[in-house]
C-alpha cells in the first residue's frame, strides 16, 4: 500500500566532497525504549546508502541501531572507510554507512507504517508542496564536509552538522 511507506530520496556524488552528512529528527518507532506500544510515531524507519546507477543496496542503518542525540536526532555519516572522521562513532551519536564502489550513490530515507497521529510523516507532503512546511525538523538537512573540518568540530553532531554546513557554503 502507498499509504504504508514514505521516502525521501538524495542523491550524492563525490564531486562535492568525500564526506556526507544527514540529520534530522527521529520518529519514535515501535519497540523503541520508554516508548510505549501503541504511542510511537512508525513502526519502523531507516536510512540506506544505494548505487545510483544500479540502485543496487551498499548498506543501511535502521532505527534501533541508530545512537540519537540528547535532541532526539540521528546523524548519518556516508564515507569511504579511509575518509571516516574518528569522531564518528555510535558512542558520539554518528551512525556510518559506506560510500560504495560508483562515485554516485543515492540515499534513501524511509519510514513504514506512521500513526495516524503522527503529522509530519514522509506521507502527508503532497506533491509539489514543500515537505519543510509538513515535515519539520523530521525532514533530513545534508551537506558535505571535509575531514579536518568535521573531526575538528568535535563529538556532538549538531555542532558538526552546523560547522559541516557553514564550511559547504
Amino acid at each position: 500500500a502507498t499509504q504504508a511507506i514514505g521516502l525521501v530520496a538524495r542523491e550524492l556524488g563525490r564531486d562535492h566532497g568525500d564526506i556526507f552528512l544527514l540529520r534530522a529528527r527521529a520518529p519514535h518507532w515501535r519497540g523503541q525504549p520508554g516508548v510505549p506500544f501503541g504511542s510511537e510515531d512508525v513502526r519502523y524507519w531507516s536510512v540506506c546508502q544505494n548505487e545510483f546507477a544500479t540502485q543496487r543496496y551498499v548498506a543501511c542503518v535502521y532505527d534501533r541501531n541508530v545512537s540519537l542525540d540528547a535532541q532526539g536526532f540521528y546523524t548519518v555519516v556516508v564515507s569511504d572507510e579511509a575518509d571516516r572522521p574518528g569522531n564518528a562513532t555510535p558512542a558520539n551519536h554518528f551512525a556510518w554507512l559506506p560510500w560504495g564502489f560508483y562515485p554516485d550513490g543515492l540515499l534513501i530515507y524511509r519510514q513504514l507504517l506512521a500513526a495516524p497521529g503522527f503529522t509530519p510523516t514522509i506521507r502527508n507532503v503532497p506533491a509539489g508542496e514543500d515537505p519543510a512546511q509538513i515535515m519539520g525538523d523530521y525532514l533530513p538537512q545534508s551537506t558535505f564536509c571535509p575531514r579536518a573540518v568535521f573531526e575538528a568540530a568535535g563529538t556532538d553532531p549538531a555542532t558538526v552538522f552546523a560547522a559541516c554546513a557553514a564550511a559547504a557554503e
